[in-house]
């Protein structure tokens, strides 16, 4: 699935000073889907605008965030263990087996490590697609399955699918990860969306797109509901907003 940004627009509070609350406040603005059609055909795209007020202006991530030495803002997180002493361990942002320094004895977590003791973290103990990740060595062939994290720091953006066949059934929840071996397809990591970092209330609104392949016949005759909510970057999840929709 592609995600597009395709309209921001934020007006900063430089005059009056609102007094909002440092979690953000959301309401929605629109919500459809848009099919495909000739040579976009299955195409299709869900169209989302959200309105939102924040009390300290935190929300989205710049560049300054993805360039953090502690990976806070990127997603996942790849474990590494130390050979010689398995109590010291940790995460980082990049699964390339090249990239770990030469002249240490630290390596990935792999699937054959996960029966290793690694007091602090759980390890699931057979294969899915939200913990495990299929890294390569470049210009090898040799592959390696590695334990990853997924960080929801990385996301502004969640929306939480919910489907039904008939009005009288109960909704229940689409997990991506389970069924489509893509557990952020929902998720999108905003961009700043404050004109500085300064710590001040913003107002406004943005409208995002996530086109995705099939989505009309995956889920054709069915009853959608999503549940949409924004996360700033000190991890305050705002209210929720829902989003219905029929698909014919």
């Amino acid at each position: 699935m592609l995600a597009i940004m395709i309209f921001v627009g934020v007006v900063d509070s430089c005059i009056k000073q609102p007094d909002y609350p440092n979690v953000p406040q959301i309401q929605l603005g629109s919500f459809s889907l848009r099919r495909g059609t000739g040579a976009n055909f299955g195409f299709d795209t869900l169209v989302i605008t959200i309105k939102f007020k924040d009390g300290n202006g935190d929300i989205g991530i710049g560049q300054t965030d993805l360039a953090r030495q502690d990976g806070k803002y990127v997603s996942p997180w790849y474990w590494v263990y130390d050979t010689t002493n398995i109590s010291n361990y940790g995460y980082t942002t990049d699964g390339n087996p090249a990239d770990l320094p030469s002249n240490t004895s630290y390596k990935f977590i792999n699937y054959k490590a996960r029966n290793l003791n690694f007091s602090g973290i759980t390890i699931p103990a057979t294969y899915n697609c939200v913990n495990w990740a299929i890294g390569k060595n470049v210009g090898s062939s040799k592959v390696d399955t590695l334990f990853i994290t997924q960080n929801s720091l990385a996301y502004t953006l969640n929306m939480d699918l919910y489907t039904r066949r008939l009005t009288s059934d109960p909704y229940v929840y689409y997990d991506p990860g389970a069924n489509d071996c893509s557990p952020n397809e929902f998720k999108a990591a905003l961009p700043d969306l404050s004109n500085d970092r300064k710590s001040s209330p913003i107002e406004g609104s943005f409208t995002y797109k996530f086109e995705y392949l099939g989505f009309a016949a995956k889920f054709s005759g069915q009853y959608l509901k999503f549940n949409i909510t924004i996360t700033d970057r000190e991890g305050n999840v705002s209210n929720t907003v829902e989003a219905d929709l029929i698909v014919q």
